[in-house]
Order: structure tokens, then C-alpha cells, then sequence
């Protein structure tokens, strides 16, 4: 201890601001030379130092100390109190590196030599017990882990009341766990309660409190208020890097869970820089095929699929599957996750069969730690469905939305943005069975409900608007379109993320309501007309069989018929009937409009004999 202090004196120092890493490093490397003859001694320090460079981040190193300090008790045969602390240290430096297993051994062995040698009920049992359940809660076992926090706060309570530490951090956990369990009630005042309690003893700073601010963040997440929990992992990202510094491992923790929240909030363009930032923290730390990366990873891809990078998202997303595939004690609800982003990128890149197959394996993953009907499984479900809508199966579809729905209104409420997604879905799904009318009656109520739920000018808003300007249509009310259309229309025109297809799909939609007789002017319509080159170009693109681009090249087709290139009108009238029949099947009402447009054209343009 002498030699470490006089370390950072000016003497030694000579100028330079000597960190704490240097000085354990320092002390680590004279450690086999100056303690050889007292190994009782260097197994404390070994513990020391293997707890300081553990709070410093330092996993592996931390590992390593501790692991020579286990070594020296086992040679002497010791099993007290201070061997249970090191079994106990090392077991959380394993937790942090991922090595599930590993950990799980550490700290069962701390379980037995503290019980043998201070009681089945001491302050260190509960302590061990408290931090081994953060193993239960990764492999998803909330039920074995909530039943043993639960025993633990009582004994704390009992004990030593308001003012124990390790009650008010069990509380916390117990309330991270319900939450998963979806007791989100008892869970919100669990955190909140733990959160105020630290807050006032440790200041705004500490671990406790940055790590039950984040779950705070994941209630409001869990309640839809988007909002709220990027607020909250804004507020913790930054005491965080004030606590710990910009590149320690609990800096990329609170990034990763900023970036899910953000992505959350449809706010993709936001994430990106933080989850890459997190991806560099964890890769300096723990190596770049490591599950940390792994995790983080799987985060990434689907913002870059969002952010339309389609390729860079898959190639992101198969090297998080190939890390976690190389681990058999990965956390199956990270795998599990991560399936689903690949399942969400294969979507967007239109490999149906291959998306519907990552999806039911995120499911079998993830319904045994949280239940068929939790409310993260039905999400997967949700997608599984939308995949069959994409692929053009909507009465299957249907089927599948309607549950996901009904489940959704049981366990989440009518209003939350989840159930609103779904009964879209249903919407969609009427409308391509060819059952207008039924749909245009679902999305009158829905889309308002879409534009409460996820922000007036939100992704999701402008999309139900989109298909409410749609429905109206084809049921005759062009009048009625307009407005949706128009306001779908100035989100994809103004937004950073919007694609072509969008932004060409609603000017069609602004067209066809402006061409109809009564609708006024038909400015737009010409808007649409100038682009039709453009459209007809995008049919060798790699989005060429969206059927949105159907719609705006039959739109275009339809409205520039009496124009003096009939050989485009021909092409852009041919190839929107194609993908509408392709999506909806030939005997839906949009694509027999598309194909009468179609003949119509063809012979009004055909030579006289």
C-alpha cells in the first residue's frame, strides 16, 4: 500500500498524471516476487486488486487476479469468509464477460463456503443469492429468480429495515425481473422506490442509480412513452460518462440501452452513431467476437435496415448470429433478438421464406423464458404475421393479427401503440382480401388512434394515413383521400429516412385524389406525371417488387394516358398491373382497375386496320 501511494507522488510521478490502472498494474507485477513467502497475504491483495481493476472494467484482468487468489486458498485449504468474497468477485467479473456458466460455478461455490462459515442466512448469503440471480434473469428464469429476491427482501427487511443497501438493490432487481414478467405496475414502484432511495444516499451519479434509472427507462418503453425512456437513458448516458468516463464498459451499457430506446422511438438515425459507439467500447474490452459485441450488433443491424442499407444490415446481423452461434452458453434472449432484427432486415430485403424461418426460431427461443402470450413474444408474433401479409397470404395473415390483437388488448390495454400496430395489420389484411369497405372502416378508426400512439408526425402515422388515402379511394371518396394523402405525402417528402418508393407511392395517392372530378386543382397530378421516367426506371431496382411502386407506376400510367408517349404509358400501365396482381392476387379491385386501365389503353392505342 506504501509503494502504491508513493506511486503517484511528484517525486515518482515526475509530472504525469499517473492513473489508478497504472499504479494496480505496477503493483500486480511484483506480486510473485515480494509475497512468495506469505501466501495468506497476497491472496488479500489479489482479491484487492482483482476488486479495483473489476470496477475499473477490467474484466479480464480481474478474472485472472482473483482466479490466482481461489488457487492460494485451495492449495491451503482455506474455505472462510474472504474465499466466499473472492468466488463471489470473480463470479461477477465472469458475468460481465458473458461466461453464464463460469459464473454460475463461481458463485454456487461462494453460496456453499459462505453458508458453511457464516450461516444459511447471513449478510453475505443474501448478498451472493442477490447477484447470482442476475444469471436466472439472463437465461430468462424469472420466475425461480423473482421467488428468490423475493425471500431475500424479507430477511433484509426483517433485519435491518429502510436502510440496508443490498435490500433497496434486491428491490431494484425484483423489479427489472417483473417487468420482464410483465408486472409492470409493482414493478414501476419497485425501481422508483429503489432509484429515490440510492439517489439520496449516493448522489445522482453512482452505479445503482444510473443502472435503475435505465430500468425506469425500460417501464416507459414497456408503457409505450417512448419519450419518456429516451429522456431517461439521455439523463443516464450522461451521468454515466461522467461517473466512469467516456470508454468504460458501463459507458457501453448505457449506450446500448440509449440506442434501443431511440430505435424504440423510431429515432434510427439517432441510434446508429450510438450503438457503433457502444460496438468500439465492447470491442476494446472483451474482443471483437465476444457476446457483449454480439448483443450490440444484433441491435445495429435492423437500424441499418431501417436506414435503408439493406446489405450493410445483413452482413452486420450474420456476424452477430455467427458470434452467437459459437457460444453454447449465449443468452438465448439475446439470440433470440437477434433472430428477430434478421428476421425484420431478411423482410425488408424480401426473402420471405428466409425471414419466416429466423422469426419461428426467435420465437422457440424466446417463448420458454417469456411465455407465448408475454409481451415480448408477441411482438415476434406480430412480425411472423406481417411476413405472411408481405408475402401476400392475408387471410392467414389476418388470423394471425387478430390474435396478437386480442392478446395485446388483455395484457397491454386498447391504446397502447403495440395493440394500434396490430389492429392496423388487420386493416391491411381486410384490404387485401379485396373487403374495402371493412377495411376503410377498421383504419377510420385506427388511424387516429396510430397518430395519439406514435406522434402526429411519426413513420407509423404517415404509413396508416397512407393506407386510410388508399381505402378511400378505391371505395370512391377521392374528396375524403385527399387530406391523408396530402399530409402522408409532406412526412415521406420532409423525412431523412423516407424511401423513394414512399415518397413516389404518396404522390401517386395525392394524384389520384386530385385527378378525380370534384377533387380541385390538379397540380399535383402533374407532379406525378414528371416522374414517371423515373418510375419506370426503378422497375430494374432491387425494391422493384414492392407493390407501392406498382400503385404510383398505374397511377402515372392511368393519368398520363392521353400524353403524347404513349410507349412509357404503355410500360408504366404493364408493369403496375403486374405487381398489383403479383401482391393482391388478379381478381382484387385495385389490380382489375390496373388491368382494365391497361386494355383500355392498349386499344385506344392500337393502330387502325
Amino acid at each position: 500500500l506504501d509503494d502504491m501511494l508513493k506511486s503517484v507522488t511528484p517525486d515518482q510521478a515526475r509530472g504525469r498524471d499517473v492513473t489508478v490502472r497504472e499504479v494496480l498494474d505496477t503493483v500486480a507485477g511484483r506480486i510473485d516476487d515480494e509475497l512468495a513467502d506469505a501466501p495468506a497475504v497476497e491472496a488479500t491483495v489479489r482479491l484487492i486488486l482483482g476488486q479495483t481493476y473489476h470496477e475499473l472494467g477490467a474484466f479480464t484482468e480481474a478474472a485472472t487476479m482473483l482466479e490466482q487468489a481461489a488457487a492460494i486458498h485451495a492449495n491451503m485449504g482455506l474455505e472462510t469468509a474472504e474465499t466466499a468474497q473472492i468466488y463471489r468477485t470473480l463470479g461477477g467479473a465472469r458475468l460481465a464477460q458473458e461466461d453464464l456458466d463460469a459464473a454460475e460455478e463461481d458463485f454456487d461455490r461462494a453460496l456453499a463456503i459462505a453458508r458453511a462459515a457464516e450461516g444459511a442466512e447471513s449478510d453475505s448469503v443474501l448478498a451472493i443469492l442477490n447477484q447470482r440471480g442476475q444469471i436466472l434473469y439472463r437465461r430468462g428464469q424469472f420466475e425461480e429468480v423473482a421467488a428468490t429476491l423475493r425471500e431475500v427482501i424479507r430477511i433484509f427487511a426483517a433485519r435491518y429495515g429502510e436502510s440496508s443497501r443490498e435490500l433497496q438493490s434486491a428491490r431494484g432487481n425484483l423489479g427489472m425481473v417483473l417487468m420482464q414478467s410483465g408486472a409492470r405496475d409493482e414493478a414501476d414502484q419497485l425501481l422508483t422506490g429503489a432509484h429515490d432511495w440510492f439517489l439520496r444516499e449516493d448522489g445522482p451519479a453512482s452505479s445503482m442509480v444510473l443502472a435503475l434509472l435505465d430500468g425506469r427507462a425500460s417501464i416507459a418503453v414497456e408503457r409505450g412513452d417512448f419519450d419518456q425512456a429516451v429522456a431517461l437513458s439521455r439523463e443516464a448516458l450522461e451521468r454515466c460518462r461522467e461517473h466512469f468516463g467516456p470508454r468504460h464498459p458501463e459507458v457501453a451499457d448505457t449506450l446500448f440501452m440509449y440506442g434501443t430506446r431511440l430505435a424504440s422511438g423510431f429515432r434510427t438515425a439517432d441510434a446508429e452513431p450510438v450503438f457503433r459507439e457502444a460496438v468500439s467500447i465492447r470491442e476494446e474490452h472483451f474482443g471483437p467476437d465476444s457476446l457483449p459485441v454480439a448483443e450490440v450488433l444484433g441491435r445495429l443491424g435492423p437500424v441499418l435496415s431501417d436506414l435503408h442499407r439493406i446489405d450493410e444490415a445483413l452482413a452486420v446481423q450474420e456476424r452477430a448470429l455467427s458470434i452467437y452461434r459459437q457460444h453454447e452458453d449465449a443468452s438465448a434472449i439475446r439470440f433470440g433478438w437477434t433472430l428477430h432484427g434478421y428476421a425484420l432486415t431478411l423482410l425488408d430485403a424480401r426473402r420471405f421464406a428466409e425471414a419466416r424461418v429466423a422469426e419461428e426460431e426467435a420465437i422457440a427461443l424466446l417463448s420458454e423464458p417469456y411465455s407465448a402470450d408475454s409481451s415480448q413474444v408477441l411482438i415476434l408474433r406480430g412480425t411472423l404475421a406481417f411476413i405472411d401479409q408481405s408475402a401476400g397470404d392475408f387471410r392467414a395473415a389476418r388470423a394471425a393479427h387478430q390474435e396478437v390483437v386480442a392478446a395485446r388488448q388483455d395484457l397491454l390495454g386498447p391504446d397502447h401503440p403495440d395493440t394500434v400496430l396490430s389492429q392496423l395489420c388487420v386493416a391491411e389484411c381486410e384490404f387485401g382480401l379485396g373487403d374495402i369497405r371493412i377495411a376503410l372502416q377498421q383504419l377510420e378508426a385506427v388511424v387516429p388512434r396510430a397518430a395519439h400512439a406514435y406522434g402526429a408526425d411519426s413513420a407509423m402515422g404517415a404509413g396508416a394515413r397512407a393506407w386510410l388515402a388508399l381505402a378511400r379511394l378505391q371505395d370512391g371518396a377521392a374528396c375524403a383521400a385527399r387530406p391523408p394523402a396530402e399530409a402522408a405525402y409532406r412526412f415521406y417528402h420532409d423525412a431523412a429516412t423516407a424511401t423513394a418508393v414512399e415518397r413516389v407511392y404518396a404522390a401517386a395517392l395525392v394524384a389520384a385524389a386530385a385527378h378525380e372530378p370534384g377533387a380541385g386543382d390538379v397540380p399535383a397530378v402533374q407532379a406525378l406525371l414528371v416522374q414517371r421516367p423515373a418510375i419506370l426506371a426503378a422497375a430494374s431496382e432491387p425494391n422493384a417488387g414492392d407493390w407501392r411502386l406498382g400503385y404510383a407506376a398505374f397511377t402515372a400510367g392511368r393519368l398520363g394516358a392521353a400524353s403524347e408517349d404513349p410507349v412509357v404509358t404503355a410500360a408504366l400501365l404493364d408493369y403496375g398491373a403486374r405487381l398489383l396482381a403479383d401482391y393482391f392476387g388478379p381478381d382484387h379491385p385495385l389490380s382489375r382497375a390496373a388491368a382494365e386501365a391497361r386494355a383500355t389503353f392498349a386499344t385506344a392505342a392500337a393502330p387502325e386496320p
